[in-house]
């Protein structure tokens, strides 16, 4: 039988030992500089050095665990590559140019243009992509059609939000948590987002705003606050649907639903605003016409 004060050693080294591999990697990536294939390496070879040393792991599930770590970030390159080629094949034959038309015929009112490239055509991007793809192409999407600089990275990183739990094809429910015993998770995970996610919007339409001056603020918010409780659960709405079928298709197929139905409830003019919100240039001062 192991001394009581090793058994209270080991209780209090534990939990640094498990962080130490991702301390190492930060430290290494941040204050040392370091490559990051150098960083990785050695973060991987503390944390073996530890799983076996300390924590008496059998070498053989070692290199299992290594292995399979190797597939999911073989999956998670090509998840990304994907990306990449998509955006770029979209830049090529111009559908990004065409989306940017589209969506300003479909409003002039920047508040719903935010809420359907950041909100909806952002959420289809990560459900199919993932891995930051949507905060690099909404970003300068909204850039492009004329949204101020700091505007737009705030708005695609908001929106970001309720589409991750299931980006990536379902990535997180699927290999996250691929090693609990548990059932029905994509729709426990939908039931909440029903409740949190019709707000993204309300939050993007915030960050908007803020760019008028502080008397109109608020009128702007409260005007948009019934269209933006529509967008955002139609998108909730259609993810619980879908969220039936398994952790692949709420954020994809959700986001789609919700990009045509919310479209086309702009063209007969539900729950839109009367007054339309615009930005002047060049100064980015906003008002209403």
């Amino acid at each position: 039988m192991r001394p009581e004060w090793v058994l209270d050693l080991d209780r209090i080294t534990q939990p640094w030992l498990a962080v130490l591999p991702i301390l190492l990697l930060l430290g290494l990536l941040l204050f040392a500089r370091r490559p990051l294939l150098l960083a990785a390496s050695v973060a991987l070879a503390a944390a073996s050095i530890v799983a076996v040393a300390f924590w008496d792991l059998p070498v053989p599930r070692l290199l299992g665990a290594l292995l399979k770590g190797a597939g999911v970030g073989l999956d998670v390159i090509l998840i990304v590559f994907g990306a990449i080629f998509f955006r770029k094949y979209l830049e090529k034959i111009r559908i990004l140019a065409s989306i940017e038309i589209y969506i300003q015929r479909l409003s002039p009112d920047r508040r719903i243009q935010a809420v359907l490239v950041a909100w909806l055509f952002g959420s289809f991007i990560e459900g199919s992509a993932g891995f930051g793809t949507p905060a690099a192409i909404v970003a300068p999407l909204l850039l492009s059609i004329g949204f101020p600089l700091l505007c737009s990275i705030a708005v695609a990183l908001v929106a970001n939000s309720t589409a991750v739990t299931f980006g990536a094809v379902g990535t997180p429910l699927r290999i996250g948590l691929a090693d609990f015993e548990t059932s029905n998770i994509a729709l426990r995970a939908a039931e909440i987002n029903l409740v949190t996610g019709p707000l993204v919007p309300l939050l993007i339409i915030g960050l908007v705003v803020w760019q008028a001056h502080s008397g109109e603020r608020w009128r702007a918010l409260k005007e948009c606050i019934p269209w933006a409780l529509w967008a955002g659960l139609a998108f909730v709405g259609f993810a619980y649907f879908f969220a039936h079928l398994g952790p692949e298709f709420p954020s994809i197929l959700g986001s789609l639903c919700a990009l045509i139905v919310v479209g086309a409830s702009l063209r007969l003019r539900f729950l839109v605003p009367k007054r339309v919100f615009v930005f002047r240039l060049p100064d980015f001062q906003a008002y209403h016409c």
